[in-house]
């Protein structure tokens, strides 16, 4: 954001100029979290409502992106208005002015995604000063729904994920890939994936693995998501820390009764060999509910060990197979602070590998613990709802429980008071 003063030379009147410039559109393709457009047109229409003066929208050429935010700005309006929603027809007006308007179908499949943002979920951002206060509204009951705001947010994230459940998943069910996933209603969605290049298919093609990729607010591909791995498996998971360089991993409890089902995976002591990869272990340490490993992973293609990729690996302990929380909230939020250490002191460009028994319904815990973090350190204000739906985008079975969706809330007040 900009704030320009305008003059003409020998003029006496003087403006002021707003300029929003926004760089989260990559030069092919589309914004990956449609809300951070969203927000863009809504504060263009907060300040054009105290100046009413002309906006002028423009990109490179003036039809593609120019085009997009126009129709969204328009059909915004429509919708305030209570005037019917029609995508089709605004862009075939738009395109009777200047033809070309809303270039490609990423562009026009962006509007409809940021109108499912804007109708279907209000402004859940408020004050990291204002968390007692909303955690009190929230739990208020509804007049009309008879539902508690907690109730009325996990029903619009449902409601939003039955949506990105709709994506393919044509890589997780193909032949060779099918038995690899532990629960075949979690499967990476096709473009989210995280495709091996140390491990090749029988076709030749890339590795699979059961995980997905998950941004942060400032960062894309912040996190990758799996699933403990199964015996036939163990191999592609170390694919998968060798090819992404993930120098942090994070495992949200394991089973105790360990069986074939769920294979120990790394060096109880000296090291041990998977396929290409030797994972040797270096130092272990018992902290408060979780365990830090420190792992070299190497590859039979290295010249040396100096070479190996060195691991934190932080197992959470206090986390029972029965309960649907962690003992304490104290842990994970330890468990975060660590893991952002220790990312920072590995490769901070590098993503963070989160692991669970499904490879979503507890891994979603520690990655919306991580995200509320960066926004209070980075903007002062807590948004759970956000977080929870852009990690459910990519893996709609994240926090699905009710209770989880409050623990959330009491991790973001924990680091508020902190």
């Amino acid at each position: 954001m900009r704030v320009f003063g305008l003059q003409k030379v020998g003029g006496c009147k003087h403006r002021i100029v707003r300029q929003l410039h926004y760089t989260a559109w990559p030069d092919h393709g589309t914004p990956r979290r449609p809300l951070s457009l969203l927000r863009l047109v809504r504060l263009t229409n907060n300040w054009w409502a105290d100046n009413r003066g002309p906006i002028v929208v423009h990109c490179s050429a003036g039809i593609g992106r120019t085009g997009t935010f126009l129709a969204v700005h328009q059909l915004l309006a429509a919708a305030e208005m209570g005037h019917r929603v029609d995508v089709l027809q605004c862009v075939s007006n738009l395109r009777k002015n200047k033809e070309g308007m809303v270039q490609n179908e990423k562009q026009y499949m962006l509007i409809y995604n940021i109108l499912l943002e804007a109708l279907l979920c209000r402004d859940t951002r408020f004050p990291a000063s204002q968390i007692q206060q909303r955690l009190h509204e929230l739990q208020k009951e509804n007049p009309h729904s008879h539902l508690t705001g907690y109730q009325m947010e996990l029903q619009a994230l449902d409601r939003l994920s039955e949506v990105f459940m709709a994506s393919p998943h044509c890589e997780a069910l193909k032949p060779n890939n099918k038995s690899k996933n532990r629960d075949l209603s979690i499967l990476p969605v096709d473009g989210h994936h995280c495709p091996l290049m140390s491990v090749m298919g029988p076709d030749g093609s890339p590795g699979y693995v059961n995980a997905v990729f998950a941004d942060s607010l400032t960062r894309n591909n912040r996190f990758i998501i799996t699933q403990l791995p199964l015996k036939e498996t163990i191999i592609d998971f170390w694919s998968l820390v060798y090819d992404y360089k993930c120098t942090t991993v994070v495992i949200m409890g394991i089973p105790k009764n360990r069986d074939e089902a769920f294979p120990v995976f790394w060096p109880e002591s000296g090291f041990c060999t998977h396929g290409p990869f030797t994972v040797s272990l270096c130092s272990e340490e018992i902290k408060d509910g979780f365990t830090s490993r420190t792992l070299k992973l190497s590859h039979t293609k290295q010249k040396s060990f100096a070479e190996a990729l060195q691991i934190k690996m932080l197992q959470l302990n206090n986390w029972p197979e029965k309960d649907i929380l962690p003992k304490t909230r104290a842990t994970i939020i330890s468990m975060c602070s660590y893991g952002e250490e220790c990312q920072r002191e590995g490769n901070e460009e590098t993503p963070t590998l989160v692991m669970c028994r499904d490879g979503a319904c507890r891994s979603g815990l520690f990655c919306v613990a991580s995200l509320l973090h960066e926004q209070l350190q980075s903007e002062g204000q807590v948004d759970v709802f956000q977080a929870v739906k852009m990690l459910r985008r990519v893996r709609p079975q994240i926090i699905k429980d009710m209770n989880q969706l409050i623990f959330c809330y009491q991790i973001a007040a924990d680091y508020i008071d902190s």
